[in-house]
């Protein structure tokens, strides 16, 4: 990613994180309204069936893939010697991090559409909230990568 200071770097990545994660809130939105749940209480949670286990499954592997994943880089993008050259590293690492976090959220989203079981609805809402704790900030980014003074100053002095 390109930018030209720590201000212009945040709003891009925001925007391009916002757009993931606009997706599968509209579909879940969507689908929870169709389905009549904003009227209705939802019904007691039968015994599940096979499909329930299958997404709720790909739901937190595809999370914790996500988690791994991103810890993983994040070691490699501390090894970088430019500054810019880590931020991109970390902006692509957050992007991909949220990208798959967001499947698991359309897999609680299938989830509730073809068995309508509750369950999806906690999985889903919990995903969400996961995602808004990984919210990147400038003091985040300083954090994970590990700046030292200078580089802290720049990216927090400019940021805001």
């Amino acid at each position: 990613m390109k930018f030209a200071d720590a201000k212009e770097y945040f709003r891009k990545l925001h925007n391009i994180l916002s757009a993931i994660i606009l997706v599968p809130v509209l579909s879940f939105g969507y689908i929870y309204l169709e389905a009549g749940y904003a009227n209705n209480p939802m019904s007691v949670p039968a015994p599940a069936d096979v499909r329930t286990y299958l997404l709720a499954f790909a739901l937190v592997t595809l999370v914790a893939w996500s988690v791994a994943t991103f810890l993983r880089r994040l070691k490699e993008i501390r090894q970088l010697e430019l500054l810019t050259d880590r931020l991109s590293g970390y902006a692509s690492a957050v992007i991909n991090r949220f990208a798959v976090a967001s499947l698991g959220g359309l897999a609680g989203v299938a989830g509730l559409y073809l068995t309508s079981d509750p369950i999806h609805v906690g999985l889903f809402v919990l995903v969400m909230i996961m995602l808004s704790a990984w919210w990147p900030s400038a003091s985040r980014v300083c954090r994970h990568l590990k700046l030292g003074k200078e580089e802290r100053e720049w990216v927090m002095k400019r940021a805001g």
